[in-house]
Parts: structure tokens; sequence; C-alpha cells
């Protein structure tokens, strides 16, 4: 139909729709004003309570543009936290949150754990200490207190405050009638002691109370407080016995310096109230440091606050190549070993921010010195091994001369798993702490009491590939000796030597150094094949060397090895460069009482050895020629050691001759050449001479060298 022909009916809801449409308009415009008003700062009237889910009897109020009807309830308590709320408490913008950028944090075990403590010996001999000194507190009949070294002995130095009390312009010394220790304990500032003395002298008398606290800052703080019963003219007394003190030392800005090897004691006043009138005496072998208290009226109480600071060096983890911390990948900790002030310690950490502190198993040894006793540790991921020397310093006492007595020198280690920050400590037949190596050494004195110094130092462990533990030390010796009786030589008296134990076996000596010089070695391991690496110190005059060796870990036996070379170095009867390498025999003399006749045997063996082999024990054996009738005379001792240099069958000479390497020299006492007979054979052991040659004793650069 065209439009002009159209008819319009009448549709039902045609007026709604427009109503519709209108209602939808106007709502629009009322969400946008309501939206617009809320973000107003204008203060709307009016409250509504909706139940909270987290509070019982509460609601939470919101601000709305209107007041509706209904039952009030008290109001939910602010919240504590900076959390976001899912549900709006007010108007506005919640507080943003705290948003810190990574940050460098630097961590120090010293500050995070309790370094120091005190050691109780007995009610009348304690041990106060922190990490950089230690001080013995002595009780009856003689109370005094006594510095402890670096090393753990009793410095040459002892000291104690006193009161004195004036009479008839004298100032005369109260003595000390009784003492007691409370030990108040160790917290992360340090450690307290409070010694108590009755002082009497006559009629006078009075309570002294000496405050100890080794802050885990590094001094020794005293507070002192003295209570007579008799009003009189007091002074406190600081009376230092030490040898080092001279009437020149000399006292800079209220403290005195006193000096013990590598470390220096400093007695500071300087905190003392001038009102207090502080002066110093100076006297060979003691100091004096005397504060007046004035008149002290009986039942009251004078005080005083100096302090003792050692300004040697830390020994926590500090003055050696040893490692000292590991990281156990696995289990994600890192483990810290460090000394304490008075013993050994470990922290574990799996931020390096925050440390917990373990001691070491029981059956770890005391803290000796600074060259003995600090740890080297290593880990093989979760396995951890630790090992660490020792000294010491026997005497033998014998009923009459001479006297022989034998010293050792232990090497000790413990192994454990890291387990979340923890090490379990493994255990070998009940033990935890075992010994890698012991070596003795003879103290020879021809009086009825002979003494030595013996050390296993500045250690160093390491894991080869296979698992098993390898170590290197400098082994160091001193003391009387009758030739024969020293260790890595024999005629030495004082020695100072590398030494290496591997695989159960040792030591083996690779360097071998006649003086007291400490020496330093690290071990690693060298191949997947098990080989061990030592790097060590040589001392060459005023000059150090680094020299290296490296030690296989596989064990074969060789049954037997026929000599390449061998020949005589004769010095006798015009000889002395005479060559004898053609000669079908090997002649063995020594020189008898008044004369120079000696002769002398090169022999060369060329073993077919793998790389990097130490051989463990040999013997030569020779047959005895049936020439001589009979084949030998008389009894001597005879020796065994590698040749430092190469030489030659057809030319060595007695006058040109290599030399000897020390490390390797072995002697058989008291040889009877005379027993024995031609045709036999005799053996002469060369076990030592396989510490010489950290390759391989057979594989030698000239061959062994028997001296008569």
């Amino acid at each position: 139909m065209r439009a002009s022909n159209s008819i319009r009916l009448w549709s039902p809801g045609h007026k709604t729709n427009v109503g519709a449409k209108a209602c939808f308009s106007t709502l629009l415009i009322l969400l946008t004003v309501f939206g617009f008003t809320s973000g107003l700062p204008t203060k709307l009237g009016g409250t509504v309570a909706l139940n909270n889910p987290d509070t019982t009897g509460c609601a939470t109020t919101f601000a709305l543009p209107y007041s509706p009807q209904g039952t009030s309830q008290p109001e939910c308590p602010p919240t504590t936290d900076n959390q976001t709320s899912t549900q709006p408490r007010t108007v506005g913008a919640d507080q943003p949150p705290n948003l810190s950028l990574p940050k460098t944090v630097i961590s120090g075990i010293d500050n995070l754990t309790t370094d120091g403590g005190v050691v109780e010996n007995s009610p009348d001999n304690l041990t106060l200490y922190n990490n950089r000194l230690a001080v013995r507190l002595l009780g009856n009949p003689v109370p005094h207190d006594m510095i402890i070294g670096i090393d753990k002995a009793p410095l040459n130095s002892s000291a104690l405050w006193q009161v004195q009390v004036n009479q008839g312009d004298s100032w005369i010394p109260m003595s000390a009638t009784s003492n007691s220790f409370h030990v108040l304990g160790t917290n992360s500032t340090g450690s307290s002691v409070v010694r108590t003395m009755t002082l009497e002298n006559g009629q006078i008398s009075g309570v002294l109370s000496i405050a100890y606290k080794a802050l885990s800052t590094g001094p020794l703080k005293w507070n002192l407080e003295f209570t007579p019963n008799s009003t009189a003219q007091y002074r406190f007394v600081y009376h230092w016995n030490d040898s080092d003190i001279t009437p020149d030392s000399q006292p800079i800005s209220s403290t005195l310096t006193v000096s013990h090897g590598a470390a220096n004691y400093t007695l500071s006043w300087d905190d003392v109230p001038p009102s207090m009138n502080t002066t110093l005496a100076l006297n060979p072998g003691e100091a004096l440091l005397i504060t007046n208290i004035g008149t002290l009226v009986a039942g009251a109480t004078a005080r005083l606050d100096p302090q003792l600071l050692d300004s040697g060096p830390s020994q926590a983890t500090a003055h050696t190549p040893q490692r000292k911390a590991v990281y156990d990948s696995k289990g994600g900790y890192y483990y810290v070993f460090y000394y304490d002030g008075m013993q050994l310690r470990y922290a574990s950490s799996n931020n390096g921010v925050f440390w917990a502190w373990s001691y070491m198993p029981n059956g770890w040894p005391s803290w000796n010195d600074m060259y003995s006793s600090p740890p080297s540790v290593y880990n093989s991921g979760p396995t951890i091994i630790v090992a660490t020397g020792m000294n010491s310093n026997p005497t033998f006492n014998c009923q009459s001369a001479p006297c022989l007595g034998i010293g050792q020198a232990y090497l000790y280690y413990a192994v454990g798993i890291s387990t979340t920050g923890t090490i379990a400590w493994e255990s070998n037949n009940g033990q935890i702490v075992q010994i890698a190596t012991a070596i003795s050494r003879p103290c020879y004195n021809t009086t009825s009491s002979c003494s030595e110094s013996l050390a296993l130092r500045n250690v160093s462990v390491a894991f080869a590939a296979n698992g098993n533990p390898a170590f290197s030390y400098n082994f160091y010796a001193s003391g009387p000796a009758t030739p024969g009786y020293g260790v890595c030589n024999t005629s030495w008296s004082t020695e100072s030597d590398i030494g290496v134990t591997y695989v159960g076996r040792g030591p083996w000596f690779v360097n071998c150094e006649n003086d007291a010089t400490p020496l330093w070695s690290e071990i690693l391991p060298a191949d997947a094949q098990a080989s061990v690496r030592v790097v060590y110190e040589y001392h060459n005059g005023q000059l150090f060397q680094l020299q290296t060796r490296t030690i296989g870990g596989t064990y074969s036996t060789i049954s037997s090895l026929n000599p390449a070379a061998d020949t005589t170095l004769e010095r006798c009867c015009g000889s002395h460069n005479q060559n004898f390498g053609t000669s079908r025999t090997l002649t063995l003399t020594a020189h008898a009482p008044n004369t120079s006749y000696e002769d002398d045997i090169l022999v060369r063996f060329a073993p077919n050895l793998p790389t990097g082999a130490m051989v463990t024990g040999a013997n030569l054996t020779f047959t005895v020629a049936s020439a001589r009738n009979p084949p030998g005379t008389g009894v001597d001792n005879v020796s065994i050691a590698e040749a430092s240099s190469a030489w030659n069958e057809y030319t060595a000479t007695y006058d040109y001759q290599p030399g000897i390497l020390w490390s390797s020299y072995s002697k058989t006492p008291n040889v009877n050449f005379g027993s024995y007979t031609g045709g036999t054979d005799t053996e002469a052991g060369c076990h030592e001479c396989c510490q010489g040659n950290g390759e391989g004793c057979l594989e030698f650069s000239g061959g062994p060298e028997l001296l008569g």
C-alpha cells in the first residue's frame, strides 16, 4: 500500500515505550550527579550500618547522602594493618603501599651472633673473653687478674683493682679477706662477671665490687663500687704488673699502651671525671693508675668506670689464607667458621643477612694460637670437612740422665652433612673428631729432663674427585735432639716442613727447612682421576717462592725393579775423582775414627709409574759379594736419601756427586756388616725416601744415594 494511503492503527504499549526512555534518561542523569557529589569534600549527613562478616556485634559505618532507618550497632574497631580493604571505610583513596627498592645489605656475623662468654674452671678461676681479648679472674687465696695472650697462654702480666686508705699521711693498701664471683651471663652486648671482695686494714673495712664486662665491640669495661664502714680518705689504685712496662712508657691522652707481640693492650681512663684527680705512676715492671675518691662517709658508695682495650688483630676469620666459608648450593646455606675469642664456632645463613651459630662438636681441640688453630674448610655439595692443627710444648722428666722422650703433633678433622642450616656431624667408631695424621719426634737431652716444641700449623684440606680427604700442613719441631732424631732431616734440632697426608697415608714432605719460619700451603683437587695438587712456600734465603707438586690418588704394588744405573763414590787413596761406573760390584764403607775413608753408592731405578704416583714404601735389596772373606766388618748406620739432581753413571765421582734431598732422608741404625755372608741378600729400608718426591719416590731425578 502506498504511504499516502496508509492507515495508522493503535499499538499496545506505545506510550509505555516513550515513558521507559524518559525514565532511563533520568536515571543516568541522577547517577552522574550522585557520583559527582560523592567525590566532593562536603560532609553529608546520615550513616548506614552494614554487617561486617569478620567482626561479631559491630557494624561498619559508610558515608551516604541520606539517612536510612534501622537499628544501630556499635562500630567496629579500626584496623591496624596497612592492607587495602575490599570494602571502603571512608570516601577517598587508600594509603599507598610501602614500595622499597632493592638495596645492598652488609652482613657481619660478629654483629649478628653472641661472641664471647665466661669459662668457669672452678669457683675461683674464671676466664672472661670476647673476640678481641681474654682475662683470667682468679680468686682466693690471692685475688688478681691475668691477661691471656692471643695464643691462649697467660702473658707475664697481672693486675688488680685495689683500695687504699689514708692513715697518718700515708696510703695503706686494704687487703682482701674474702672473694666471690657472680656470673651475670652473656648477651648481644657482651659477657659480664661481678667480683665482690671484703677489704680490711685494721679497724677499717669495706666492700669492693668490680663488675667486669667484655663488650662485644672489643673493650673490657670495669665498673667499681666501694662502700666503707668508716669515714676516711680513700683512693682507687689499678696495680698493673708487666715486664714490658718501663719508666719511659709514655701515656698519651689518658691512655697507657703495652705491647705483647702482635697485640697492644691499652688502659684508658679518659671517661673518669676530672673531679676525681687521676695520676699514673710508672716503675720498672709496673704501672699504678691512682684515682682519688676523697673523703668517703661510712656507708656511702664511690664509683669508677675505666676500661682496657686490645688493639691487636682480631682473629675471628682474619690473618690466614685458609678457606673459612663454604656454600651448600643444594641446600642453599652459607657456613662461616670463626673464632669467638676462646673457641671455634660456625654460623649458617640462607640469605647472608640473618645468621644462626653453633659450637663445634665435642672433642674439637681447644684454641692454641694463630698458626695451628685456625680451621681450613672445604665442601663438596652438602658434605663439609673442617680441619685444624695443634701445638704442644712437652717436658719429659727422667729418673736419670740422659733423658729421652717422644712428643707428638696431631692433625684433626671432622666431616658433616649440611642439613637446613645445621651440620650433622658424622661419627666413625663413636668419634666425630678424627686424627688425620700424627707425627712423632724424639726429645733427647744429656740432663734428666728434656723439653721441645711441636706444632702442625697452617692446615689446608680438600676433597679429591673420589671423595677422599687430602691435607697439607706445616710441621714444626724445635728442641734438643741427638743426630738421627729429627723428622724431615734427622740431624736438625729445629725444622719447618711442608707435609702432605692423602688416602690415609703420609706424611710425605715436599719441602724441609732448617728454621722456625711458618710456611703456608694449599691443597686442591687436581683432576677427575683423584689427583691432588699442593701449592706451597719455599724459603730461599730472604726470598719466598711458590712451588707445586701433584699427588695421584690410585694405589698399586710393584714387586721388584732392576737398577738402571749404579756406581760407587770413593774417598780413599787418591780416588776422590775416580769413577767406578764400569765396576761389577758396589762398595759401602764408613770412615773409621780419625780417618777420611768413605765409600758411598748411587743407584738409579726407572719404574714405569703413572704420572703423579707417590710411592708409600720401598726396600733396597743388595746381594752381598763373595769376593771378600768376610764380605764386611764393623757396625755403623746406613742412610738412604734421594739425589737432589741428575747424575751420570760413568762420570760421577766422590768430588762430583749430586746432593741429597733431606726430606727423603732415611737411616737404618747399627747395621752389623760382619754378620753378612757372601751370596746372601740384605735389605735397606727406604720408606722415608718416599717422602721426598711428591710425584713418586722411585721416579727420581737422580736416584737413591747410600751413605756409609
